[in-house]
């Protein structure tokens, strides 16, 4: 029994800390392997995407989308070197389309090569790209309304009911009084 438990506590534990998926290519290492991006249509979301040289010598690297939504996403930077060995950050930015509500799949292709080469010539990764489009609240002018609107409706319900309930008890303690000071 002992044995089972320490054998599930391992596991646990290596799941829970084991590093991201990486995804790489000769030259090139990305992480995380796969992005997953949850976005509400017309409203930005960018995501981290380390890129690592893993050549012995400076290798250039070109990063953009490709795929049926490749117009959604603005990689910054886009063209880049790195040293041997060293890490670099590209921001992945998303901004789907309005009316594309579900789920989406793009590719971020990452491709490295020489810069002292002639060829055009390289070695590459592509990393999926998941996004989920929220539906939004359409106002009644048809127009896609403010996310957090609901919330503000219930926050400002709440507010007023402990108004009234505030005044209740404010005028209920003054008839308290008035009747006591009959009484005396």
């Amino acid at each position: 029994m002992r044995f089972a438990i320490i054998v599930l506590v391992t596991v646990a534990l290596f799941v829970i800390y084991s590093p991201p998926p990486v995804a790489a290519a000769a030259g090139v290492g990305v992480s995380p392997g796969e992005l997953d991006f949850e976005v509400i249509s017309e409203v930005p979301v960018t995501k981290a995407l380390m890129v690592v040289n893993t050549d012995d010598h400076e290798s250039s690297y070109h990063v953009y989308a490709e795929g049926e939504y490749e117009d959604w996403f603005e990689i910054t930077p886009n063209r880049f070197s790195l040293s041997p060995k060293e890490t670099g950050e590209v921001a992945v930015k998303v901004l789907p389309s309005s009316a594309t509500k579900g789920d989406h799949t793009a590719k971020i292709c990452i491709v490295s090569f020489d810069p002292s080469s002639d060829l055009a010539v390289g070695a590459g990764v592509k990393v999926r790209a998941n996004i989920l489009v929220l539906e939004v609240f359409p106002s009644a002018a048809g127009e896609a309304a403010f996310p957090w609107l609901p919330l503000g409706l219930v926050v400002a319900l709440g507010l007023f009911m402990i108004f009234i309930i505030a005044l209740l008890l404010h005028r209920r303690k003054g008839q308290n009084s008035d009747v006591q000071m009959a009484q005396d």
